[in-house]
């Protein structure tokens, strides 16, 4: 009988959760890393169950073949997780800001004070809307295709849509944020009042660059349940002033291809957005509340009013500017992404090469980095 042979390379999928688990690197899983990966997903209790499917020689350890045999039993637990348990929620909505590029250390900040905006914004995600009949004024099409929760934080899958092509890596910081409402009008409808920073991400906003049949750009960021990324860990934040926490921080993006790692965005700080702090809040709220749908865009304000006034949101922010390698290159299959945002007061000069290729072996981050580490299958 010929026996099955498990590696990365036959089985990506299964290696990019095995690794990110295997945190010791030793090439197994024992019970402490399982219990740690089981209350990610808020499955604690499923710890033990859980191990001895996947122990098949019941040494206290899984080793590769072991967890590829088993791993209908994680997908299992995953799905039944439905969400990722970081994202805040089943009530989170999820929205990018379009045209918010942050320039490269190199290039002077342009602030709000620049006097431009971004150009506008969309959603990726739209949590189940209580009234499951509306059709958000006319966007059905777009609420059935962002009602698929896309973000995971180990792999992403490589869009098969006919008709689509050039995918590339979108390295962008995200901040979760409460969403305040105003009192319903006779309609029932309520306006969005704020949004308060709680927490800041590292995040892929992984996008099709070319979809053939498609115009609107929401429907080039969701094809599916493993489209999106999301750093595991978090930085809290409590202002989004200038001078705070948030000025600190800078994005930058890594891929590995064929086992060697090339830089794929430059280190670009927050502080350079065309617009950023509470002026971009502020106009983020403005856009949710009178944006229509017009072109590529879609009327986000029904969106959340079909979503039930999601009382959180995650926000990517934009992201930062290619490396002429990054231009050049769009993603293939196996290849391996690392999205950071760190803190650079605690890394001047970003993190080092040792430090990146550890984030690619699922290390944990030094205190002051956030990262989400993604293979494409």
């Amino acid at each position: 009988r010929t026996m099955t042979a498990y590696t990365k390379e036959s089985h990506p999928r299964e290696w990019a959760i095995f690794s990110s688990i295997d945190t010791n690197d030793d090439g197994k899983v024992d019970r402490d890393e399982l219990l740690t990966e089981c209350k990610s997903f808020g499955r604690e209790s499923a710890r033990d169950d859980l191990a001895n499917t996947l122990d098949k020689d019941g040494d206290g350890l899984v080793d590769f073949s072991e967890f590829c045999q088993g791993f209908a039993a994680i997908a299992a637990m995953e799905a039944a997780a439905n969400f990722h348990p970081g994202w805040g929620g089943e009530g989170c909505f999820g929205l990018g800001v379009a045209g918010n590029v942050a320039g490269h250390m190199a290039q002077a900040g342009m602030t709000q004070d620049s006097g431009k905006t971004p150009a506008n914004i969309f959603a990726f995600y739209c949590p189940d809307p209580p009234d499951s009949h509306s059709d958000a004024a006319g966007q059905g099409k777009i609420l059935d295709k962002i009602h698929t929760f896309p973000v995971t934080t180990n792999i992403v899958e490589y869009p098969r849509d006919a008709g689509a092509s050039k995918v590339q890596v979108e390295p962008e910081m995200a901040v979760f944020v409460d969403v305040q409402y105003a009192e319903p009008d006779s309609d029932g409808k309520r306006l969005v009042t704020g949004l308060v920073p709680r927490q800041v991400a590292a995040f892929n906003d992984c996008s099709i660059r070319a979809l053939e049949g498609s115009d609107k750009l929401s429907e080039k960021k969701n094809w599916g349940a493993e489209s999106k990324g999301i750093s595991s860990r978090v930085i809290e934040v409590d202002s989004f002033a200038p001078g705070t926490l948030v000025d600190r921080l800078v994005m930058v993006s890594y891929v590995m291809r064929d086992g060697v790692v090339e830089k794929y965005s430059e280190d670009a700080p927050a502080r350079n957005y065309t617009m950023f702090h509470e002026p971009l809040l502020a106009w983020i709220v403005d856009r949710i509340n009178n944006q229509r749908n017009e072109d590529k865009w879609d009327d986000v304000g029904e969106l959340v009013r079909a979503a039930g006034y999601p009382p959180h949101a995650w926000i990517a922010l934009g992201a930062g500017t290619y490396t002429a390698w990054g231009e050049k290159n769009y993603l293939k299959e196996r290849d391996e992404a690392v999205v950071i945002v760190y803190d650079d007061a605690k890394f001047p000069n970003g993190p080092d090469a040792a430090q990146v290729e550890a984030l690619f072996h699922d290390k944990t981050a030094a205190d002051g980095i956030v990262c989400v580490h993604q293979t494409f299958v």
